[in-house]
């Protein structure tokens, strides 16, 4: 399927099931550089609002959604690897960012991206293939992880990457990301994320990272630092499996980097 053609049958099917799909997709935030408009995502149109007015950042809010099954096989987790069979999210979500960086007459060639649950593994893995395209990126919850780890094929490490993405993980790049992760204390159900053998996504180191969502992350944020890169770690006590209630924590993350990154851009 053409690039063209992928984007144009995902922006539909986004526009028929937006309200529909809870937490699977992912959140932007785009930087068209000082005095521009900037992307700015969050999860629902309340929390969306909230982070596009935090502190008169100036930003536009764009909240994409990966539709499930889009090859009518019932697949709800294609999105999350970023590639399923012939069709590229990562390629489809940099299409909707120049879209709408055309329809503002805006460079929105880098973006900050949040996703939560499955929208923080798509986070998690975008911002190991596209840093360049990224100024900041908030992995919320994810149920599972892809670690910085050559011994360990894709999905659980970057073995295969090169092979896989026809590009190298671009570190230089990474390290130079702010990245933020998140999660509640109290997210701690392991039925839905657990891989048994045989399972669509099972693979020999599928549960090594941990049982639970925060002991993953933790897992992921080990790896990165070991890497070189810089993690902002919020574990917030109290706090099940919810997304709303990480909001403010991402949104304060962002704001700093945004004010970081503008500060930066008025020194030059």
């Amino acid at each position: 399927m053409a690039r063209g053609a992928q984007h144009h049958r995902a922006a539909r099917l986004v526009e028929q099931r937006l309200l529909h799909f809870g937490f699977q997709r992912a959140h932007l935030l785009a930087d068209g550089g000082l005095g521009q408009r900037h992307l700015f995502g969050s999860r629902g149109e309340g929390a969306a609002t909230r982070c596009g007015n935090k502190g008169a950042n100036d930003c536009i809010v764009l909240c994409p959604l990966f539709p499930a099954g889009v090859r009518g096989d019932g697949n709800r987790d294609g999105f999350k690897h970023l590639v399923e069979a012939d069709i590229h999210y990562d390629r489809i979500l940099l299409d909707m960012v120049a879209e709408v960086g055309e329809k503002f007459a805006s460079d929105f060639s880098r973006f900050a991206l949040f996703g939560y649950s499955g929208g923080g593994q798509f986070v998690n893995r975008f911002a190991m293939l596209h840093p360049e395209h990224l100024w900041a990126a908030s992995i919320g919850a994810p149920g599972s992880v892809t670690l910085i780890d050559p011994e360990q094929g894709w999905w659980v490490g970057t073995k295969d990457f090169e092979t896989r993405f026809g590009k190298p993980m671009n570190l230089q790049a990474l390290r130079r990301l702010p990245v933020h992760m998140v999660a509640g204390k109290a997210d701690i159900e392991t039925w839905e994320i657990t891989h048994r053998e045989g399972g669509k996504f099972f693979m020999p180191g599928a549960n090594e990272t941990g049982r639970t969502r925060p002991e993953r992350l933790e897992a992921l944020r080990r790896s990165f630092e070991a890497a070189g890169v810089k993690v902002a770690f919020d574990l917030l006590d109290n706090v099940p499996h919810n997304g709303l209630a990480c909001v403010g924590h991402v949104q304060d993350f962002f704001a700093k980097a945004l004010h970081d990154l503008r500060a930066v851009a008025s020194a030059a």
